[in-house]
């Protein structure tokens, strides 16, 4: 799993270069397109989702609470 999550990492900085964002939504919609809808945003109002793991790579939070993406 730690290796899955480094290559993740790695793709998600690779696309923030690419596509010249550091925005989770838009870098989580072009990465992971091809999943479909992101159920767990929707049920967790963006406190579970693909933009938040986009996050935790670019700008990972230090404190609580964490608002979401």
């Amino acid at each position: 799993m730690a290796e899955w999550i480094d290559r993740e990492a790695e793709r998600v900085r690779e696309a923030a270069d690419r596509l010249d964002t550091r925005d989770p939504r838009a870098l989580a919609a072009a990465l992971y397109e091809g999943l479909g809808p992101d159920i767990a945003d929707l049920g967790s109002r963006g406190e579970i989702s693909r933009a938040g793991f986009v996050r935790s790579i670019l700008n990972p939070n230090r404190g609580l609470p964490v608002t979401p993406p």
